[in-house]
């Protein structure tokens, strides 16, 4: 298995064209966290990093894995597991290796239209019949259905179809709707549709993460506790064990609930993508505060592909002692020096502590510090005992 950090996977998928390009700041952060997936990696695994300097950096690091960092692939006998499937990795990875075997153009698009927002609309309309549940979501091809939807419930948020995380996503009332009039007509002129859905209060991002094999069962991976800035992007995971994650979310709804919504979500989505996709899938959640009653949202997106979530739950069940905990982050620095500068100030004021061939506190790097970087992955980590 050859492991492919590709995650503009959803920019791609978003720009709908087998030509598409990342800008060059996605092209750096790709760059500095290829080995990232070392990490998920089995022994005897591979993990491509294109850039010699950062492969041979990252076989330093502490407790790296039992895994090849590849920067060509010429092993056709291996199977490729990226971040994400789109046109565009295929046709990439294609001109890198003409020989390499791919899925089809045929199954991308599907997977395409299967990642597309559009399709948890009806999971999400039977998730939200669960007791303490709520979430609705409707989707829109006209402008004035939504303006129509916005007058129903004051406050909404709006979702393009596809975009990449933190994007395409728009809080919008009565008072700066107006503001967002050329983004929702350019959403309907390039995706078709545009999706609406109520403004929840939010206390808690989670996730449910998920397993689906080639024959399409589902099973259930485990817990992903994560915090978002105020537009939404991915800032951090807790790294904690899967029961202390449930125990947390127990203080606002039952277990039995979230033991609900995990059956009904593999149930749902059994058969589902046979033949089409096998890999891990996320289901991002919140508990939200409604007129000071705490309720389960079921499905506030459906990631199907690798996520920060099955990362994190991977890095601590491996490589975390199991009675410590912290915080798996990604941080970008505007200049190489300043990341130099602030991976030292860490260093110094977490000391790394190894117990057992796991982590037991301190700062721990998931990816290399060369002269160049400037994106960085990391894990701090304190003891609970």
């Amino acid at each position: 298995m050859i492991y492919f950090f590709n995650s503009d996977n959803d920019l791609a998928l978003a720009s709908g064209s087998v030509i598409y390009t990342p800008s060059q700041s996605i092209e750096k952060m790709m760059e500095d966290l290829s080995p990232l997936l070392a990490w998920i990696a089995n022994e005897g695994d591979s993990v491509y990093v294109p850039d010699t300097r950062v492969a041979q950096a990252t076989r330093q690091l502490f407790l790296f894995p039992n895994v090849k960092c590849v920067s060509t692939l010429n092993n056709i006998q291996d199977k490729l597991c990226p971040w994400g499937w789109s046109s565009s990795l295929v046709r990439k990875i294609h001109r890198l290796a003409p020989d390499f075997p791919l899925l089809s153009l045929e199954t991308t698009e599907k997977l395409r239209m299967l990642s597309s927002r559009v399709t948890y609309v009806s999971l999400l309309a039977t998730l939200s019949k669960i007791p303490n549940c709520i979430g609705e979501s409707c989707v829109f091809d006209t402008f004035e259905g939504i303006e129509n939807y916005l007058n129903e419930h004051t406050v909404i948020m709006m979702k393009s179809p596809w975009s990449g995380s933190g994007n395409g996503v728009r809080k919008a009332d009565k008072f700066n709707f107006p503001d967002h009039r050329n983004w929702v007509k350019n959403v309907l002129q390039k995706q078709h549709v545009v999706l609406a859905e109520p403004f929840y209060h939010k206390v808690v991002d989670f996730a449910m993460e998920f397993y689906v094999d080639i024959k399409g069962k589902v099973s259930f991976a485990g817990y992903s506790l994560f915090r978002t800035d105020t537009n939404g992007r991915y800032k951090e995971n807790w790294l904690t064990s899967d029961n202390r994650i449930e125990q947390y979310l127990s203080k606002y709804v039952s277990t039995e609930v979230l033991e609900q919504v995990k059956m009904a979500i593999v149930d749902c989505l059994k058969d589902k993508y046979t033949d089409v996709y096998a890999g891990y899938f996320g289901v991002d959640m919140m508990i939200c505060d409604e007129a000071g009653k705490y309720c389960l949202h079921p499905c506030v997106e459906l990631n199907l592909r690798m996520n920060m979530g099955i990362l994190s739950r991977r890095l601590f069940d491996n490589y975390v002692c199991p009675n410590s905990e912290g915080s798996y982050q990604i941080e970008y620095y505007a200049t190489p020096q300043l990341a130099k500068d602030e991976i030292h100030k860490l260093q110094q004021e977490f000391p790394l502590i190894i117990e057992n061939n796991r982590v037991r506190s301190g700062y721990f790097p998931l990816t290399p510090l060369l002269e160049t970087t400037q994106y960085h992955a990391f894990m701090k980590i304190k003891s609970c005992d």
